[in-house]
């Protein structure tokens, strides 16, 4: 009895090293799409990220689609950023969890829209795009559509003096590089 006893505390005090240890490892680190400071995120020029993306205007919608034979809006999203070296999550539930929010007024080009799904009453994210750039007019955004006017990856327009779809179902932005 008295060795089960033993090993049983050799085992247990191991264990608490080793956690303690990994608690405050400086290997250990959460994503890098949780910076809150965007320390660790790389730089990445805007101008590179909405070129490679707007190669793929015209790419098909595809549900669940992360390649250019067809893109979901956040599959396309996580395409773009990654190509670009830039990890953020697969969907867009998550990536509006992705670098730092920023207010509307100060949305800058290559940074990442979040809007809610098809019914905006739902105020949780559903679809995402890329900020191509904003005006005191409007903001333009690149994205993979899936309505069946505007199917694929387009252009679309948020204007300030008119009320849209859009912005009903604008949540945030978000900026995940530097």
């Amino acid at each position: 009895m008295k060795l089960n006893s033993l090993l049983f505390w050799v085992v247990f005090v191991s264990w608490c090293f080793i956690l303690y240890g990994a608690a405050n490892s400086n290997s250990i680190s959460k994503p890098s799409y949780l910076d809150e400071t965007l320390d660790d995120a790389p730089p990445v020029e805007a101008d590179k990220l909405l070129e490679f993306a707007e190669k793929h205007l015209g790419t098909p919608y595809h549900y669940g689609g992360k390649s250019p034979k067809g893109f979901d809006c956040s599959g396309f999203t996580y395409y773009c950023y990654q190509q670009q070296g830039i990890q953020i999550p697969r969907s867009s539930k998550n990536q509006i969890n992705a670098g730092i929010e920023i207010p509307y007024e100060q949305a800058q080009k290559g940074d990442l829209i979040v809007f809610t799904g098809s019914d905006f009453k739902k105020r949780e994210p559903g679809h995402v795009g890329i900020v191509v750039s904003k005006s005191p007019e409007e903001l333009t955004f690149i994205h993979s559509s899936s309505s069946k006017k505007n199917n694929g990856i387009v252009y679309s327009t948020i204007p300030v003096d008119k009320e849209t779809t859009y912005k009903k179902r604008f949540l945030q932005i978000r900026r995940v590089f530097k």
